[in-house]
């Protein structure tokens, strides 16, 4: 767990709220945003999935990254499975092995996170964050993102994903994306350490 002091860091079950109202801001519905309590199930299966950046002790951004099996993911990205639908049980731990990684949801407010440098100190982040469970022995599989929206595919292009064609799986509503392990992408290799003055603020 982390202090509200800590400029990221995973989210804790009584910031769900906040979490949320962030999310409605952004997406401009109820609706659209995880209900708080699929977002307080999520946790209680692995309480690192949900990274946030905070700055002037509010949150300003996060990431919703969960590590599922391979038959799970391709579920979601096939329309088969809603994300919100997604069990508790189905969420798997960073442990040491090879995941594969489904990235639910990714939000910054860009106002508050002004001063932070908006989406890309989130994720200069979560590259720092595997980076150290890499360190433990986790190795992600693959990373996939859905984007539906051009904001939503502009994170998945950050974080290195590419636009891919998923055999039977025809939709305009949503970009299937990926970022796998071969690919040229520091979220698999590196930063461990994020270089002197690039430290998040508050």
């Amino acid at each position: 767990m982390t202090s509200d002091r800590e400029p990221f860091g995973s989210i804790r079950v009584d910031e769900i709220g906040e979490l949320r109202e962030l999310g409605i801001r952004i997406m401009g519905s109820d609706d659209l945003s995880f209900p708080a309590e699929v977002l307080a199930s999520w946790l209680s299966a692995n309480p690192e999935i949900i990274q946030a950046v905070r700055a002037n002790g509010r949150i300003a951004g996060y990431i919703v990254i969960l590590p599922l099996a391979d038959e799970t993911i391709d579920q979601v990205v096939r329309g088969q499975l809603r994300p919100r639908k997604i069990p508790p049980d189905a969420i798997l731990p960073f442990a040491p092995g090879e995941r594969s990684l489904y990235v639910a949801e990714m939000l910054i407010d860009q106002g508050l996170a002004q001063r932070s440098m908006g989406a890309a100190v989130l994720v200069r982040q979560c590259m720092r964050f595997f980076g150290e469970k890499r360190r433990l022995g986790f190795h992600p599989g693959g990373l996939w993102c859905i984007g539906f929206s051009p904001t939503g595919i502009e994170f998945a292009r950050r974080l290195g994903c590419r636009e891919v064609h998923v055999e039977g799986v025809s939709c305009s509503e949503w970009v299937v994306m990926k970022l796998s392990p071969g690919d040229a992408s520091p979220l698999f290799r590196g930063p461990d350490r994020q270089p002197p003055g690039e430290a998040a603020q508050e």
